[in-house]
């Protein structure tokens, strides 16, 4: 029995003519808050809001950066920026104080602890008990 090997797995199944499910609710959402909002806007406030949607919502399906969807792109932005960052450059053998902050009594006496760092990774110094035990 012969079975047929899926091809083309990374492309999203076009839905709705050439768009995808995704391209056509990007699409179709900013037209239902259109909906809600006719009946409450003065129309040229109205038709300024849909242009303004409609453009994001258009960026939104059809824009990618670097192979990404622009939503993908958005969410990783606003996620490095939300999560808190420690960048540590080391050079050489080199003890690093790292203070540990505490937000409670501030007469609390506040300890640095000393990490040793050495130049050699973990597997260079495997490799060495290795070679010295043979």
């Amino acid at each position: 029995m012969r079975f047929e090997v899926p091809q083309f797995i990374e492309r999203e199944a076009k839905v709705v003519g050439s768009l995808t499910l995704r391209q056509a609710g990007t699409l179709l959402a900013p037209l239902s808050v259109a909906l809600l909002v006719y009946f409450w806007l003065p129309l040229p406030l109205f038709l300024l809001l849909m242009v303004i949607l409609e453009t994001i919502a258009i960026a939104m399906a059809f824009v990618k950066v670097n192979g990404r969807h622009l939503p993908k792109v958005v969410l990783d932005i606003i996620l490095f920026s939300a999560n808190p960052k420690r960048f540590i450059w080391r050079r050489g053998n080199m003890d690093i104080q790292i203070q540990e902050v505490t937000y409670g009594n501030p007469n609390k006496k506040q300890e640095d602890k000393q990490i040793p760092l050495s130049r050699e990774s973990k597997i260079q110094n495997l490799a060495t008990q290795v070679q010295t035990k043979n």
